[in-house]
């Protein structure tokens, strides 16, 4: 995870932290990218500029709790490490994502809009150009597998007919009443396939040289010069 600049901090500001994103983005799995500019998005326009900060520091942090419960939490349907990578890689190590959590009757509904309206997915927009979704659920002991298809279904409005979803599911008893939601997607054009072994190229046939058909001259007789 990684944040970048407020545009008002000035042009120079801004260039030297996309040189050091480009450079992160080389060495890492999957960068995802909060601009501050999207800072007002968490908050009032009221709400006071301490507010703010707290809020954008809250969904980073959310968000990175999220990843490593996903990817550490046994589950009824594990998304592991490979999993992920697989969707992430294709975007270059930049992708979008949104996470959401509710409780209530409506809870499954409630956690994917939250999660849809979330800055780092750009509020869903771009779900409809992503070759492939992770989606991961979780929710306490009294989850219902009606609340999971409803969910699944309600994303399905969000993503194209040709999306590749890599979906997981977990039961955490810590959450207790709420349930949750995770979504990630890359902003690449392809979907990583498993990796093969290519095969190996045909290799040229070496014949040996032709018999000639010419007659060989006989040795000269001993003593010739």
């Amino acid at each position: 995870f990684a944040t970048m600049p407020f545009s008002f901090e000035g042009k120079r500001r801004v260039a030297q932290a996309q040189e050091a994103l480009d450079r992160l983005r080389a060495q890492c799995d999957a960068v995802i990218v909060f601009d501050n500019d999207r800072m007002g998005e968490l908050t009032l326009a009221t709400d006071g500029v301490q507010k703010a900060f707290e809020a954008a520091d809250r969904l980073v942090g959310h968000s990175i709790r999220a990843v490593a419960r996903i990817i550490t939490q046994p589950g009824l349907i594990r998304v592991g490490l490979d999993d992920l990578l697989a969707v992430l890689r294709p975007g270059q190590g930049n992708c979008l994502f949104g996470h959401g959590s509710a409780d209530g009757e409506n809870r499954a509904k409630e956690a994917l809009e939250r999660a849809l309206k979330s800055p780092l997915l750009n509020k869903g927009r771009m779900l409809d150009q992503a070759a492939a979704v992770l989606v991961h659920i979780s929710g306490g002991e009294d989850m219902r597998l009606f609340e999971v298809q409803t969910l699944m279904r309600e994303l399905d409005r969000h993503i194209s007919e040709g999306t590749r979803v890599f979906f997981g599911l977990g039961v955490d008893p810590a959450m207790k009443k709420s349930l949750a939601v995770t979504v990630f997607c890359p902003l690449g054009d392809n979907v990583a396939q498993p990796a093969t072994t290519p095969l190996a190229p045909p290799t040229e046939q070496v014949l040996p040289p032709a018999a000639s058909t010419a007659e060989t001259p006989p040795p000269p007789p001993p003593g010739d010069t």
